[in-house]
């Protein structure tokens, strides 16, 4: 008898563990505590945070197993950071995320859903994970003016691939533009931006005279390592990817960068640099997308507005200037790397800032937002 009031204990308190679980088998997944009240129906939870997880600020998991019955709350402190999300993204699938305004940022993150299936995935942002660009790579790896490059693989078997895009012959006057993403793993919006501009540069609308006159140099994803594992990456230790341009690089993935671009900088007239980032997504920059400016005024910033002037005409986008300075104390960012080494050809370097909030018609962006930015971009060039 006693053998069975403990197995049925066993077996009620084994039932009572399973009833609410965190899925952890996730691709670009972070969630570091995580823990559930059933009686008020909240997952209290915060960010994993590490040595490439200093600042806290992404998240990405599942949860199974809440009470459906009432509203499904997510609450947290966030460790070592204030920048929590006004628009996080849920889904019940893990593929479609959708948009939800916090509830509130008092103490900490606050969201408040009304639960419509039994399993919830919930992110800072719309993911973006490097399946997803290998897919993308898979669809278009045909095209006769695309050329994909492996700069180097990782220990973990990840490539940092390098697509070349023009329409042959490849002249040696061809202007050469150097695009780069995801220097910072946790900025995932800005390679949905990205994405834009390569499906337009592989559209048949795209202007074929700006294939035969332009060569475009992308590596779409810089820190795959901490893209697929999750890590935010911005500030991480010993030093951040996008500080680490000059000198003798830390990470192997910026060394064969500037290899690449110190090569087809040799064969081509180096035109422009464009780093594509995403803004911290607590914090609110005009309600746009920025760029930051290097150069306060003269020919260069004359080229920068101008170009975005055109951007903003064509896309109905109203991009915002941010000031930026020459940060000595904590390493060389790529576009000043890019200004410095290349500034006598190049008519602009600039970092690509990409809101995660309200674009400038005043409601969240959604995916599509980003793709058509990153095709006006393009198409600011012809």
């Amino acid at each position: 008898m006693l053998i069975v009031i403990l197995l049925l204990i066993i077996s009620v308190s084994t039932a009572a563990a399973q009833e609410f679980s965190v899925i952890n088998n996730l691709e670009n997944q972070n969630v570091g505590f995580c823990a559930y009240d059933a009686a008020t129906n909240t997952v209290k939870f915060s960010p994993y945070v590490d040595s490439v997880n200093t600042c806290g600020v992404w998240f990405n998991f599942g949860v199974t197993g809440y009470r459906r019955d009432t509203v499904l709350t997510f609450k947290t402190l966030f460790a070592k950071t204030v920048h929590s999300p006004f628009f996080p993204t849920i889904s019940n699938d893990n593929i479609d995320f959708q948009h939800v305004r916090q509830s509130g940022i008092s103490g900490g993150f606050i969201l408040r859903i009304t639960p419509t299936a039994d399993t919830t995935y919930i992110s800072t942002g719309f993911p973006y994970t490097y399946s997803r660009l290998q897919i993308l790579l898979s669809e278009i790896k045909n095209s006769k003016y695309l050329q994909i490059d492996t700069l180097l693989s990782t220990a973990n078997n990840l490539n940092v691939n390098q697509l070349t895009i023009t329409k042959k012959p490849k002249r040696k006057h061809k202007k050469l533009v150097w695009i780069i993403c995801r220097q910072h793993a946790f900025e995932s919006v800005g390679s949905y931006v990205m994405e834009g501009m390569i499906r337009y540069l592989m559209s048949e609308s795209c202007n074929q005279k700006l294939l035969k006159t332009h060569i475009f140099k992308i590596v779409p994803m810089v820190d795959v390592e901490s893209v697929y594992n999750g890590q935010s990456g911005r500030m991480q230790l010993p030093v951040d990817f996008n500080r680490d341009w000059g000198g003798i690089p830390f990470h192997p993935a910026i060394r064969r960068i500037e290899q690449s671009i110190r090569e087809s900088a040799q064969n081509y007239s180096y035109s422009m640099f464009w780093d594509v980032h995403g803004m911290f997504p607590g914090g609110f920059e005009g309600n746009s997308f920025s760029y930051y400016d290097l150069y306060g005024n003269g020919k260069k910033h004359s080229n920068l507005v101008n170009f975005w002037h055109r951007f903003a005409r064509q896309s109905g986008f109203t991009p915002k200037s941010v000031k930026d300075s020459f940060n000595s104390y904590d390493g060389m960012t790529a576009d000043w790397w890019n200004e410095i080494n290349y500034g006598s050809t190049l008519q602009f370097s600039t970092t690509i800032e990409v809101d995660w909030n309200l674009n400038s018609r005043g409601v969240p962006y959604s995916i599509e937002d980003y793709l058509e930015i990153g095709k006006w971009i393009v198409k600011s060039l012809e």
